[in-house]
């Protein structure tokens, strides 16, 4: 994206430079009034704002009223959860064996591919839960671990293990869901990112963080992309709202 903007920014000023002088010369030279080519700098000038206007207010009128974070409702005592990651990465592997407060039970996870970041497993479902090590269910953790060199002298990884079982369905009432979809507007196409906790044994959503990127196609503000906003608020984590059941 740098390079991008370094590229196209000064061939972008380059043709406005070029295009205002043409105008304004030629306003000047078919008229005596000074107000022709007076409105042709104040319309060069107004342009990029223009532009940078136009995308802002066609990205927050998504943003405001719906982007941002909101935690409807907390709950005590869970055992674990159902994840839309792909395996058992970061946030399954943070939800039980690290950090100082108290652990998720299990988590439950689809795998679509395989990745050596949320061990090299093959597609299906699967419930992930914490052991002692030498557990028999762990050999696939002890495989991916045995590849991390970074992880190897951390005692949550090395005193603990991720057991791996393959389920025929996901049990969990509570599920942590990551969505993206488009919204096309005239001025460029919105990227929606959702991040919610449900319950689905009621379809409640529990809480949810909901962002907004949009890439405009107009001249000057494509240049300057990316057009973030997320409505203020900040982010959430599982433990915001899922409370995990105390040992």
């Amino acid at each position: 994206m740098t390079v991008l903007v370094l590229y196209y920014v000064p061939l972008y000023a380059l043709a406005t430079v070029i295009a205002t002088l043409a105008v304004y010369w030629g306003a000047r030279f078919f008229t005596d009034s000074k107000w022709p080519h007076r409105v042709v700098l104040l319309a060069a000038m107004a342009w990029p704002f223009g532009d940078f206007a136009l995308t802002r207010l066609t990205l927050y009128s998504h943003c405001i009223g719906e982007g941002g974070t909101r935690i409807y409702r907390t709950v005590e005592n869970v055992e674990g959860y159902a994840s839309t990651e792909n395996g058992c990465g970061g946030f399954c592997m943070a939800s039980l064996i690290r950090g100082d407060h108290a652990h998720f039970r299990f988590v439950e996870a689809r795998v679509e591919s395989a990745t050596s970041y949320g061990m090299p497993l093959s597609p299906g479902l699967y419930r992930f839960t914490v052991e002692k090590p030498g557990h028999p269910q762990c050999k696939i953790y002890d495989r991916w671990l045995s590849g991390m060199k970074g992880l190897q002298n951390n005692e949550d990884f090395t005193n603990n293990c991720i057991s791996v079982k393959k389920i025929e369905n996901i049990t969990a009432r509570y599920n942590h869901a990551i969505k993206e979809s488009i919204i096309n507007t005239k001025f460029g196409d919105i990227s929606v990112s959702s991040y919610s906790i449900i319950d689905s044994e009621n379809k409640q959503t529990l809480a949810e963080d909901i962002s907004f990127y949009m890439r405009s196609k107009l001249f000057w503000s494509f240049a300057f992309n990316p057009h973030v906003c997320d409505g203020g608020g900040g982010n959430f984590n599982v433990y915001d709202v899922l409370k995990p059941v105390r040992a």
